[in-house]
């Protein structure tokens, strides 16, 4: 009896070492996760004035700013802001088609959008869009974000996907509707 207590004391001595050995090595990894972002929001109709024109791109620039509310994965309800935004138009390019069918306006846009969680923590996205406006009050964009970093939990965050919205102007902004899917490691 004193030889099954024994062997079974160093056992479990044996498994217990192992399993605390293993929890230090396993929390510092970072493990990539499906990721996926719903959000709702406005841009802020640029004001002309603040654009500029490139004459040997024959392209307008103009600054935007982009505010929305998401539902996203490994955040919860957040806030989204966009920063440094630039607002790409051709307006003498080749048109590109709605999908409606009709000819279009082609754009381009790129940004960084901070993403706060509840808990205050961040998420930082770089995106690039692609879209087609109607000329008149609707555009469609594509395009893919890369994940760059964060604060809490997100610090040293990375991640790719790709992005879908619909963009419906109003008398002084824009309503915006977009979904991120991609992956998030962290």
């Amino acid at each position: 009896m004193k030889r099954l207590t024994s062997t079974l004391f160093v056992g479990l001595f044996i498994a217990a070492t192992t399993a605390i050995g293993a929890s230090p090595a396993n929390a510092g990894q970072k493990v990539q996760r499906p990721f996926k972002s719903t959000e709702t929001g406005t841009i802020t109709a640029f004001d002309v004035n603040n654009c500029s024109f490139d004459f040997e791109l024959l392209v307008l620039q103009c600054p935007q700013q982009i505010s929305a509310v998401a539902q996203a994965t490994h955040l919860g309800r957040s806030t989204v802001e966009s920063t440094s935004d630039q607002l790409t138009i051709y307006v003498f390019g080749e048109p590109c088609v709605t999908p409606e069918g009709n000819p279009g306006v082609p754009f381009d846009a790129r940004g960084r959008f901070v993403y706060v969680a509840a808990n205050g923590d961040e998420l930082y996205l770089d995106t690039f869009v692609q879209g087609c406006g109607n000329g008149v009050d609707r555009a469609e964009t594509i395009g893919t974000y890369t994940i760059t970093g964060g604060t809490g939990r997100f610090a040293g965050a990375t991640g790719v996907g790709t992005s879908s919205s619909t963009v419906v102007q109003g008398p002084s902004a824009a309503s915006l509707v977009s979904t991120l899917v991609g992956t998030i490691t962290y």
